[in-house]
């Protein structure tokens, strides 16, 4: 798309998230072709939030909040406000970190990952060691920007990537190596953010 508009040779482009669902390499080659043309006069409006991004490319920055315009200014001025934080991350709260372990033998938990690498391609490791635990009752978040690997984490967990080193375990019982459609027999459902249902079967069926 971008490179449809600038066969148009237009002065001003505006981009909304160039940088949604994009992975870290590809990203950082977004970010090097937007650098180069900007030295050559073009001039762009973006919409982000992928705060690398906006640090490196954008000056000034203008948070929006509410619909309404909260800071406009420099980027080493807009990532320490605390009127930014409170709006991005929230305020008021502690968090507690929560040490990830091994599958062991604790019968409160229901998931736990340990140490795993895995990404859609040999040469190229998209988790790096990543360990987490979840116990019956809770409600675990992944957090982080787009390209992190959180798709691929889940998508590991339900055996759709090649688990290359490391441990997934669901109550107890290692799950590398099991073929994905298995793992509804062990007890593991998994949604996924965009429409991969079979339209011509029954939900059943799916």
């Amino acid at each position: 798309e971008l490179a449809r508009v600038l066969m148009a040779k237009r002065q001003l482009v505006l981009l909304d998230g160039p940088g949604a669902g994009v992975n870290p390499a590809l990203l950082a080659t977004i970010m090097d072709k937007l650098q180069e043309l900007h030295e050559r006069g073009i001039t762009f409006l973006i919409i982000e939030h992928n705060m690398d991004l906006i640090m490196q490319l954008c000056n000034p920055v203008l948070v929006l909040a509410q619909g309404k315009l909260l800071l406009e200014g420099p980027p080493e001025t807009v990532r320490s406000d605390p009127r930014v934080l409170e709006a991005y991350l929230g305020g008021g709260t502690t968090a507690a970190a929560v040490p990830a372990s091994g599958a062991g033998h604790d019968a409160d938990l229901a998931l736990a990952v340990q140490d795993l690498v895995a990404g859609y391609t040999p040469e190229v490791d998209i988790l790096r060691g990543v360990s987490l635990q979840v116990r019956r009752g809770e409600i675990v978040t992944v957090l982080g920007p787009n390209g992190a690997g959180k798709s691929t984490l889940i998508n590991a967990i339900a055996g759709l990537v090649p688990v290359r080193r490391g441990e997934v375990a669901l109550f107890g019982k290692s799950l590398v190596g099991e073929a994905a459609h298995r793992m509804v027999g062990r007890g593991l459902a998994y949604v996924p953010q965009t429409n991969h249902v079979f339209s011509r079967l029954s939900i059943q069926e799916t």
